[in-house]
């Protein structure tokens, strides 16, 4: 959000907005959502995100700061090549998370989490 707001200043490039608002933002939470399915549920219910999702999450995040960095850069050749290899490799990572599931259903739905005490139905 506060690259939206910089780009009227003049402090950042629209294409560097966009990539933020994109990979920065939506990428990560998409990840987040789609990985609650796959996560550990110990017996207390809890979601625990596997170590692939934690360097997923971190991949994402740096191929959005190497796609940033492209945009000023004189020569972005580089940062476009370790932006691509970054968000490649943090989805690839998300499938590998996800590789047993496939071909079965879910043993828990995406929705599954334990409810807190502060959570009422209906």
């Amino acid at each position: 959000m506060l690259g939206m707001a910089a780009t009227p200043a003049g402090l950042l490039i629209p294409r560097a907005e966009l990539h933020l608002l994109t990979m920065g933002a939506m990428g990560p939470v998409i990840l987040a959502i789609a990985a609650r399915v796959a996560m550990r549920r110990p017996k207390d219910g809890q979601l625990v995100p596997r170590s692939c999702h934690w360097g997923a999450l971190c991949l994402i995040f740096a191929a959005t700061v190497a796609r940033c960095v492209a945009e000023v850069a004189p020569r972005p050749g580089f940062w476009m090549i370790a932006a691509g290899v970054c968000w490649s490799t943090a989805w690839s990572l998300f499938l590998w998370a996800h590789l047993s599931m496939i071909g079965r259903p879910p043993a828990c739905p995406l929705l599954s989490a334990k409810r807190g005490p502060h959570t009422r139905l209906g």
